[in-house]
């Protein structure tokens, strides 16, 4: 197995944190369609809290990305045999605001941003033409998706005591020790 690509997975997915490389493009077409559910989650949650309406459509505009992104992998998937699956998601309810700026800096700040680094590499160096086509949009829409990552994690950081900043860095901090 190799290490499934970032992404923004929503809490009550059943996601493993390796994808077996051949089944690879599988792997990322249920991560994408995880990753719709988990923007429409944060939209909601931003909303509840307050968020500036920029973010909230940010959020929204995410969800639709990654439903493009699913589409694009489950057609690589399929040139190559592979049969996406479906990803069970169980139903949460709106986090607080600092369970909302922890999710946000693992899945967003750390994932997001992995997965925006894989894309890019995957968009110049793939061997398959295909392959680099989907990979320049998804990575284009990733990196997209760090920003709003960032921005939010100024937005809800501002708004949070010391010790609750400190723990979405550790937070952070931890994600980025698993992922590389």
């Amino acid at each position: 197995t190799m290490p499934c690509i970032g992404g923004r997975r929503p809490d009550g997915a059943d996601l493993g944190p390796d994808v077996d490389e051949r089944a690879y493009f599988a792997g990322l077409a249920a991560l994408e369609a995880a990753s719709v559910v988990a923007f429409l989650d944060l939209a909601e949650a931003l909303d509840a809290h307050g968020a500036p309406r920029s973010l909230v459509e940010r959020a929204l505009r995410s969800a639709g990305e990654e439903i493009r992104h699913a589409k694009l992998a489950a057609l690589l998937a399929r040139a190559r045999n592979e049969r996406p699956s479906i990803v069970e998601i169980r139903p949460t309810e709106t986090p607080d605001l600092e369970a909302l700026a922890i999710d946000n800096a693992r899945e967003g700040m750390v994932r997001e941003a992995f997965g925006a680094l894989v894309a890019l590499q995957q968009a110049k160096h793939a061997e398959d033409a295909d392959v680099r086509d989907a990979m320049k949009r998804i990575a284009r829409d990733e990196l997209a998706h760090a920003r709003l990552a960032r921005d939010i994690d100024a937005w809800a950081t501002g708004r949070l005591g010391a010790r609750e900043r400190r723990r979405v860095v550790e937070a952070r901090d931890m994600a980025r020790a698993v992922v590389v």
